[in-house]
């Protein structure tokens, strides 16, 4: 691998909360033997439900989407990761699907790489448990928000299990998440202008805030 890939991926690794704590040479190490860097168009898929792979991805530049049917459930950015979760998961698939929302490159980091990693260092293993016990609690709180009865509480409860730092972008049809928290569209659109009148999230195009 080139020597600039090596030192961009040392670089995005760093920024990770589950390889920040590695030194260096251990960083550089792992992505000449156990990395590889693809560049990704807009709208092209980077990862499927389909795709039996096991790597963890991490966005070098540029944005991805993660989505569930047409369901968007989250927006990567730059040293942003997915497949940790399912890394060791005895099923061969994917859970979900990434998708390029801009011109953006991925490094894909081996099975082998993550198990040199585990061997070579137990600080690493102790935060990657943490790393999965943290997924963990948030995938429970998006079963929350499908499991409250009250309208307006099952969206607010979705928006917050969604939300990256209290910010979400929410590419999707009305329809489709109507749909997705079983309410029909009218009810979803008063859900959303009761929880803006209560100051509870503010709205600017597809962009919303927790506040």
């Amino acid at each position: 691998m080139k020597s600039i890939y090596i030192e961009q991926i040392v670089k995005a690794l760093n920024k990770t909360f589950l390889f920040s704590s590695l030194p260096d040479e251990m960083l550089s190490k792992l992505a000449y033997s156990h990395c590889e860097v693809k560049g990704y168009k807009k709208g092209e898929l980077i990862f499927s439900d389909r795709e039996k792979k096991k790597c963890i991805g991490v966005i070098l530049d540029g944005e991805a989407l993660v989505t569930k049917s047409t369901l968007v459930i989250n927006k990567l950015s730059e040293f942003d990761m997915f497949g940790a979760i399912t890394l060791y998961r005895s099923e061969q698939n994917f859970i979900n699907n990434i998708t390029a929302y801009t011109d953006c490159s991925v490094a894909f980091i081996s099975l082998d790489g993550i198990d040199f990693l585990i061997n070579e260092n137990p600080d690493f293993a102790k935060k990657y448990i943490e790393y999965l016990s943290d997924r963990i609690y948030f995938l429970n709180t998006k079963i929350k928000a499908y499991t409250i009865t009250k309208a307006d509480e099952k969206l607010f409860s979705f928006l917050v299990s969604v939300a990256e730092g209290g910010k979400l972008y929410l590419d999707i049809k009305m329809t489709e998440l109507a749909h997705a928290l079983n309410l029909s569209r009218a009810s979803l659109y008063r859900c959303f202008e009761k929880l803006e009148s209560e100051g509870k999230i503010k709205r600017e195009g597809k962009e919303i805030t927790i506040l």
